[in-house]
């Protein structure tokens, strides 16, 4: 199966999200990106950091 760049993005940001409990800064640090940038992501794809929380 071949994922379009954006798909593969946004399933790197959601399993950053569930494995680091939302927590953005150490997100982005695991994804290689700053935290602004998370942020876009992540509105991009509709997501919020507390989704992630368990």
């Amino acid at each position: 199966v071949v994922l379009t760049l954006q798909e593969a993005e946004r399933q790197a940001v959601i399993r950053a999200g569930r494995a680091l409990q939302g927590n953005v800064t150490r997100m982005a640090n695991a994804l290689g990106i700053g935290r602004t940038t998370l942020w876009r992501k992540m509105k991009t794809f509709n997501l919020s950091p507390d989704s992630f929380k368990k």
